[in-house]
């Protein structure tokens, strides 16, 4: 029997909830709709210019201010819920969950908007991920704060990073099976980039390795060791 491991307990897999994937997988899926939308200069394609108005809605409900009737974020719950039980947050396109229940995964790489500069304070914060192997995301989590959900803010993560809040926007309402981009292709491929890396970084003053290898098989491993602790 498929299981769901939640915050706190293994429960037998609810059908009707979204299903989180990694950029990887997602594209892998055949019934992705073709592939994940784009991230237009930072405004979403889930916001709409209504007939008779000069700009864009906030949100994808309008512009009401988010709150807990438009979906599951700022932390109101542990875990997602089942799809489209937000109907105040449904878009104008009839979608739901466009924000909250998960982030969404787009198919653009994450850069800078023009006229990028870091900021003092934290200058690693973003620049160090522009690197052509992170993908945008947009929209929120069931752990994403209500004062980031606003139309230009983008999370991100890399392809084959498993274990974040996000998922995939279909365009059939098919339950998703997508176990199968965890293939000897897709493992063949990060072992070579791994090995051009290690090349490269380790030729260094002083040597190093990027942090994103914390992230192997072993990493994932004891990741999972831990969240089964009593």
């Amino acid at each position: 029997m498929w299981q769901w491991r939640g915050m706190f307990d293994l429960i037998p897999l609810p059908p009707a909830w979204p299903v989180y994937v990694s950029q990887a997988e997602a594209s892998a899926h055949r019934t992705v709709a073709r592939r994940a939308p784009a991230d237009r200069s930072g405004v979403s394609t889930r916001r709409l210019r209504r007939a008779g108005r000069d700009r864009a809605d906030a949100y994808p409900w309008g512009d009401a201010a988010p709150s807990s009737a438009h979906g599951v974020f700022d932390f109101a719950s542990w875990d997602p819920e089942p799809a489209g039980s937000h109907p105040a947050g449904r878009s104008a396109w009839g979608v739901d969950d466009l924000v909250g229940n998960g982030w969404e995964w787009t198919s653009t790489p994450f850069a800078p908007f023009a006229g990028f500069r870091p900021m003092a304070s934290y200058p690693e914060y973003s620049a160090d991920f522009f690197d052509g192997e992170h993908f945008v995301m947009k929209g929120a989590s069931p752990a994403t704060a209500r004062e980031l959900i606003r139309p230009p803010f983008r999370n991100w993560f890399r392809a084959r990073y498993p274990y974040s809040l996000r998922d995939v926007p279909l365009r059939e309402g098919r339950a998703m099976s997508v176990r199968s981009a965890s293939s000897a292709l897709a493992q063949a491929e990060a072992a070579k980039e791994f090995a051009a890396d290690v090349q490269y970084y380790l030729t260094l003053q002083p040597r190093q390795l990027p942090s994103r290898y914390l992230y192997d098989g072993l990493g994932s491993a004891l990741f999972d060791a831990i969240c089964r602790l009593p």
